[in-house]
């Protein structure tokens, strides 16, 4: 049942619910394809195994792992932070589909895994932000040179 519930980690626009109204003369179930590039490719390419989840939440865990202990030491506060919040993100990418298949079986599973994916994408875009602002393990606050 994990697993049936890891292949719907990735969709965040749920295949069961239409995008229109009644009277806007669509069809049923109908969907808009607007801005579903990036959530099609999730879907091609993500792994749809429970396993493979809690291996990216321990992942994740553990390089920000690293900038906690670094800041820890340091006495900064913003590693310590950012920490927190992965280690937080990633529980719900692991706990939410126990607790959904405990309380409610497969009925309306999509629905229940909606904050899954909005989990993952926000820590995919605080990693990349941080390899590319050079923050990911140090938070040393430095000064930008201005050119003046």
């Amino acid at each position: 049942m994990l697993d049936v519930a890891a292949a719907d980690v990735t969709a965040v626009q749920p295949r069961a619910v239409g995008d229109f109204v009644k009277n806007s003369g669509h069809k049923p179930g109908e969907q808009t394809k607007y801005f579903t590039l990036y959530s099609s490719f999730m879907a091609a390419f993500f792994p749809g195994k429970f396993a493979f989840d809690c291996l990216l939440a321990v992942g994740f865990i553990a390089v920000y792992a690293v900038g906690f202990y670094l800041d820890l030491k340091s006495k900064r506060h913003l590693g310590i932070l950012r920490f927190f919040l992965i280690f937080g993100l990633m529980t719900i990418v692991v706990f939410v589909p126990i607790v959904s298949i405990v309380g409610d079986g497969d009925a309306d599973l999509a629905k229940h895994l909606f904050l899954i994916p909005v989990s993952l994408n926000i820590a995919a875009l605080i990693f990349v932000s941080d390899i590319m602002n050079h923050t990911l393990w140090n938070t040393e606050i430095r000064e930008v040179d201005r050119g003046e």
